[in-house]
């Protein structure tokens, strides 16, 4: 008998993993009878490799990491899935190659590390997906640290037997880290951020070194640090002393006077103050020159040493003994008199006078009198009175009386060259400023000019010899009355 066939006629069965298929075959055997038989069973198993829902996870060498290490991470597919491709993402931009490795030494603080496993499709739609990302590993990236040191001192410049602190200033040690402080090599002090001493010399040289905390990152490039090298300059101390002079201490009012201050054991380019009664005067320098001084005043100069190590030094003052000036004056500074005639000299006299001296001398009835009288006079003369007191100090005054003749002009004058009123000029000695000194012809043609005193007119015109006759001058000038205009005739006569 031929065996059944069966077919689904084209229909569609949809089956789900862990269905059980199994098929009845009914048919009627050579009795006529029917009968129904079951197939074994067949159980829906999931494709290896297509069927599973695709999943990746990551894992680092390293989490936590110093700038600049190597960390390696590894995907692992635990879904076993048939994997096409694996993409690297750090902070989501892709890195890396295809495949389950990746490693990196540029990664940042807070980077963040995935990857993506890409799957093929399975064969059933719903079955699963196409990728999986892995969770994230956020990477944390210590910086590389180096431990320094800094020491500073209070000052560079001691004096001797001085307490000195020095500070230590540490950086990337830790919170605890060991000091070493040494001078010239030898380790001193104790383990302290700062060291003080009062036993310095000249020229020691100190340093620091320091030991990072053990409990500092591990990311600290060493174990430690040497700070800078101060060398010290220390110097012993000293007591400076100052004298004070001056080159007069008795003078008179308004005399010049020089103040000379010598030092000892003053050190190197010390400042000098000088003072008048307390109060600050001059300049820096250890000479003081004034010549305004009053009786009684006091001068003293203050030495302060450049070095800390010298004290400052106040000089013993300079008490100054200051006797007043004579005064003398005139009333007015000149008078005017009439030729051949004596004048009385009537200075005015202020002080206690000791000696007294005219000049010129020869020109008075009487020198040795204050108010002298002067012989009669015919010319100007100039009188100084020199006036000292029992001190010494002196003044001085002058007085000029003016025996003053008019200035009167020549009426006539002689140009023959026989030497004798041969030129019409202003007669030699007159007192008076020249502005001018003009002749003018009878017809008002000027013949000659000058503002020179000294010159005359030589009786030419144009450099020919003028014609005998009357012509007509001017002079104009100032004397010791003010404005003078003199106008007259004068007779040429050949």
């Amino acid at each position: 008998m031929a065996l059944p066939t069966y077919t689904n006629d084209n229909e569609i069965i949809a089956a789900a993993i862990n269905d059980v298929i199994t098929c009845e075959l009914t048919t009627t055997n050579s009795c006529g009878s029917r009968v129904t038989v079951v197939s074994n069973s067949v159980t829906i198993q999931p494709n290896p490799g297509y069927d599973r829902y695709p999943e990746v996870t990551i894992a680092a060498t390293q989490e936590t990491i110093c700038t600049g290490t190597a960390v390696t991470f590894t995907a692992t597919n635990v879904s076993q899935s048939v994997v096409l491709s694996y993409q690297w993402l750090v902070n989501g931009s892709p890195v890396g190659t295809n495949s389950t490795v990746f490693t990196t030494n540029t990664l940042t603080d807070g980077a963040k590390v995935e990857c993506i496993m890409f799957v093929p499709h399975c064969h059933n739609a719903g079955a699963g997906s196409t990728k999986d990302n892995s969770d994230p590993i956020i990477m944390k990236v210590h910086p590389q640290l180096n431990p320094k040191v800094s020491i500073t001192p209070v000052a560079a410049a001691i004096c001797k037997g001085i307490p000195l602190t020095f500070t230590a200033k540490a950086e990337n040690a830790g919170t605890n880290p060991t000091y070493q402080w040494k001078v010239n090599d030898m380790p001193v002090g104790t383990n302290s951020h700062t060291f003080t001493s009062t036993t310095f010399n000249h020229d020691d040289r100190v340093t620091c070194e320091v030991t990072i905390d053990p409990a500092v990152s591990a990311c600290t490039n060493g174990t430690g640090a040497v700070s800078n090298s101060v060398t010290l300059s220390v110097s012993d101390a000293f007591t400076p002393s100052i004298v004070v002079s001056a080159s007069q201490q008795e003078i008179c009012q308004g005399t010049t006077v020089t103040f000379t201050a010598v030092g000892t054991d003053t050190g190197l380019r010390p400042t000098y103050q000088w003072q008048v009664n307390g109060v600050n005067v001059g300049t820096n320098n250890t000479e003081f020159t004034t010549d305004n001084i009053s009786d009684g005043d006091k001068i003293s100069c203050i030495l302060t040493p450049v070095s800390s190590c010298g004290s400052v030094a106040t000089s013993d003052a300079v008490t100054m003994i200051v006797h007043p000036n004579p005064d003398v004056r005139f009333a007015t500074p000149s008078v005017v008199i009439e030729p051949g005639t004596p004048f009385q000299l009537t200075p005015i006299v202020q002080g206690t006078i000791a000696n007294h001296q005219w000049t010129p001398s020869s020109m008075l009835t009487n020198p040795g009198s204050l108010t002298p009288t002067t012989l009669p006079l015919t010319i100007i003369t100039t009188f100084t009175l020199w006036v000292q007191t029992a001190a010494g100090c002196v003044d001085t005054a002058s007085f000029t009386v003016n025996a003053y003749n008019k200035l009167y002009m020549p009426n006539s004058f002689t140009p023959n060259g026989d030497g004798k009123n041969d030129v019409f000029r202003i007669p030699s000695g007159a007192p008076i400023v020249l502005k001018e000194f003009s002749v003018y012809d009878r017809w008002g043609g000027l013949v000659f000019h000058t503002t020179d005193k000294n010159k005359g007119w030589d009786g030419k015109q144009k450099g020919t010899n003028a014609t005998a006759g009357t012509y007509i001058f001017i002079v104009r000038a100032e004397d010791i009355n003010g404005e003078l205009l003199l106008k007259g005739t004068v007779q040429l006569i050949r």
